[in-house]
């Protein structure tokens, strides 16, 4: 594939944390996060610049909730065109091995949390598109 804008290049994961009932992890955004306020989401957002892309989405979890991820799991990664002028790299990790024991606490991008089944995932808006919520569902749903 050629890059024409490279220097317009978007690295960002996001991380299905899943539980011991196989229920995951969504997030609220607020308007603080620039767009999608109100829309629901999972942890994670862009790699920096020289970052190693499994310690990116180790400091992001941790950035937004407080979880200490352990080992997370690639599971998909696609690409496309999808900001203002540029191209996106987008990474899907998943994760049951975290450390939970201070519990949640969300930073000021995200006003609440829930646990949800794979059945619940059509009754909330996600930010994201709907083509990466189609490969999470897929990826559920070979958890069962």
């Amino acid at each position: 594939m050629v890059m024409d804008n490279i220097d317009k290049l978007h690295f960002a994961s996001k991380c299905i944390i899943i539980n011991e009932e196989n229920k995951f992890l969504i997030l609220k955004r607020t308007h603080y996060s620039n767009n999608g306020g109100d829309q629901w989401d999972f942890p994670g957002g862009s790699v920096n610049q020289d970052e190693d892309i499994n310690e990116s989405i180790k400091r992001e979890v941790d950035e937004e909730l407080k979880i200490k991820l352990e080992e997370p799991k690639v599971f998909r990664i696609t690409s496309g065109k999808g900001i203002p002028s540029g191209q996106f790299i987008f990474v899907l990790f998943a994760s049951k091995k975290y450390n939970l024991k201070d519990g949640i606490k969300l930073s000021n991008e995200h006003s609440e949390y829930q646990w949800i089944s794979l059945n619940e995932m059509n009754d909330y808006d996600f930010y994201l598109r709907e083509s990466i919520i189609n490969d999470v569902r897929n990826y559920l749903t070979e958890l069962d």
